[in-house]
């Protein structure tokens, strides 16, 4: 018998609640050993054919790894980094894991220039996606990284080397 689902892989089915609805024609179920069970009726309309599956379900892939979307970019001490640097949870898959709604926190990973990291250093992904739309560093230095990490799934990621550079008036 082949799985369903790829190991290591939760699925839940809910199902219900179920009223009693008036009727046109109905199913029978088949168990593993050849056993068919009594009629079951269902409603027939425009939103549920005869062809529509009896339920279906869609298995939701959990993040693995976080990645820098949006790597951040050379700027000036103190200047806001543009663009807004983005981090995505992808699933086991590789693809962005919509069902990730965490907290994802932002530090420095590599500090050269001994800057700090302001703005709001803590963004709640939405649909698997956290943007950080006003992070800056107040101190020059060449080679400063980012990293960024959620508790729930345990994940890190560092950014691509980027360089803070002179403020100019």
């Amino acid at each position: 018998m082949t799985p369903l689902a790829p190991g290591n892989t939760t699925v839940s089915v809910t199902v219900g609640p179920l009223a009693a609805i008036p009727t046109t024609t109905g199913r029978r179920a088949k168990d593993a050993a050849g056993g068919i069970g009594a009629w079951v009726p269902y409603p027939i309309s425009p939103t549920n054919p005869e062809t529509a599956p009896d339920f279906s379900y869609q298995v939701q892939q959990f993040p693995v790894e976080l990645v820098f979307t949006v790597q951040p970019t050379n700027t000036r001490a103190g200047v806001v980094i543009r663009p807004a640097i983005q981090v995505t949870a992808r699933d086991s898959n590789g693809q962005t894991s919509t069902s990730f709604n965490g907290p994802v926190t932002m530090t420095l990973a590599t500090n050269p220039g001994f800057g700090t990291l302001s703005g709001t250093t803590t963004v709640t992904a939405v649909a698997g996606v956290a943007k950080f739309a006003d992070l800056s560093i107040n101190r020059t230095g060449f080679g400063y990284q980012l990293r960024a990490t959620t508790v729930q799934p345990a994940l890190t990621a560092v950014s691509a080397p980027f360089n803070i550079t002179r403020r100019f008036f």
